[in-house]
């Protein structure tokens, strides 16, 4: 993302007239947050933090989708000390965002969170006691995340699912947020302002009361500046963005004109919400396979989608009529089986024998009634069986290698199955098959 986009979505979600400073009520109290509560997860040294090994499967990804939190304001300051120190595991926030959408950064749940920025650290201190940013590409591992339905790759900064094929989404290490909506700025800008911020207050015992009746009356004490915005610090918890773009200078100018205080946005140090090992997803208890059925080859993502709204549905049903089950740590996870794209069938002989005529309805024929054709052809209909039945093992095998919980404690697994699919799972359940029939008539005909 360049700077100028960058910008204009920070400006657009934090328009410059509702960050004009006119009273403290306007200021949030989790900008100042409590330095013991906020160290007293994972305080040990970032080199040598342990990273939790038991990965449990998010089906209730609405969860992690669920708007960025909402910090209510208060008028009532609690003035106290603190001494600057780096930010801890608890205190930053990884987020997420997948490909192909204009959305926001989606905020990782605590549990995932703890557990990337564990492992982040663990290669950012790897062969040096702290000192450098060493990361070693043959040592490098990857974290599952939103509940192991994808992987999280450290040094690439890439997500991209397990069970299925699809592009990788992005990534992004949360250090500094912008206010009221608390997305997070940047990497390349957050890390420089977090370079400045140590270099100018760390270790220093300062005050921790901010307010905009103080805002005025204090002088800025440190400056940075980016090509599209710059920053001002008057404290270590005074900290505000301004856009250098042409409009939001003549709008600070107006706002300056009439006794306002200049217009900007507020940044926070540290992650308004603790992530914490126990914000996780129940353990799964129900595994339930999603089967395509004919047409899958005209848009083979689309059973991934069907699939991922399918479990948002199902997980909102699950907490309005189920919480008992939810309270007693037990889910369903839903997974997509994608079985036609695998299979060589003709090897392309129908395609190359269409007619150049009516072309478009010729594909769409192609790519759906013959999958009816191929299933009661006796040539292609054992392929058909065979491609699914793969594609099953394959996925519980992956599924129980990162639940070994599974069996052991007697899981269950269905098949939601729709059209073809559910015909050839019915087969697979059954041990259906036409020659099998043919040779016991046989043999029948035989004996008698």
């Amino acid at each position: 993302m360049n700077n100028h986009s960058f910008m204009e979505e920070i400006f657009e979600v934090l328009d410059p007239l509702n960050d004009v400073e006119m009273d403290v009520s306007e200021f949030n109290t989790n900008t100042v947050a409590d330095s013991q509560s906020r160290r007293q997860i994972l305080s040990e040294n970032p080199s040598s933090a342990a990273i939790p090994t038991v990965d449990l499967t998010e089906s209730y990804e609405d969860r992690s989708r669920s708007p960025t939190p909402e910090v209510t304001a208060s008028k009532s300051w609690t003035e106290q000390t603190e001494v600057i120190e780096e930010l801890q595991p608890e205190e930053i926030r990884w987020f997420y965002r997948d490909p192909g959408q204009k959305q926001q950064w989606v905020a990782f749940i605590g549990y995932d969170s703890l557990r990337i920025e564990c492992k982040f650290r663990q290669f950012k201190y790897d062969g040096g006691g702290g000192s450098g940013y060493v990361v070693h590409e043959d040592n490098v591992g990857t974290i599952t995340a939103r509940g192991s339905l994808y992987e999280v790759d450290i040094v690439s900064k890439k997500c991209f699912p397990t069970y299925w094929a699809a592009e990788s989404g992005d990534i992004m290490r949360g250090t500094w947020f912008l206010d009221r909506t608390w997305l997070p700025l940047e990497e390349i800008y957050a890390d420089k302002l977090e370079e400045e911020h140590l270099k100018k207050f760390h270790k220093q015992t300062v005050e921790t009361e901010c307010s905009a009746s103080t805002k005025d009356k204090k002088h800025v004490i440190h400056h940075v500046v980016f090509t599209e915005f710059h920053v001002d610090w008057r404290s270590a918890f005074d900290v505000f963005m301004f856009s250098e773009a042409r409009s939001y200078k003549l709008m600070r100018s107006v706002t300056s004109s009439l006794g306002f205080s200049k217009a900007g946005v507020r940044l926070h140090r540290g992650y308004c919400e603790e992530a914490r090992p126990d914000d996780k997803l129940p353990g799964i208890t129900h595994l339930v396979f999603v089967v395509h059925g004919i047409g899958q080859k005209m848009d083979t993502n689309r059973i991934i989608r069907n699939c991922t709204r399918f479990r948002h549905v199902a997980a909102l049903i699950m907490e309005q009529q189920f919480q008992d089950v939810v309270k007693n740590d037990q889910r369903a996870e839903f997974l997509p089986v994608e079985w036609r794209s695998s299979l060589k069938l003709d090897d392309g002989t129908v395609e190359s024998v269409t007619p150049e005529k009516v072309r478009g309805l010729r594909e769409l024929l192609n790519s759906t009634a013959m999958d009816v054709m191929y299933y009661n052809s006796p040539l292609f209909r054992s392929e058909l069986v065979h491609g699914l039945q793969r594609e099953l093992n394959r996925l519980y095998d992956m599924f129980c290698v990162r639940h070994p919980y599974f069996e052991a404690s007697a899981g269950k697994v269905s098949i939601l199955a729709h059209s073809l699919g559910s015909v050839i799972t019915y087969d697979i359940i059954t041990g259906w098959s036409p020659v099998s029939l043919y040779d016991e008539f046989v043999n029948a005909t035989v004996v008698s």
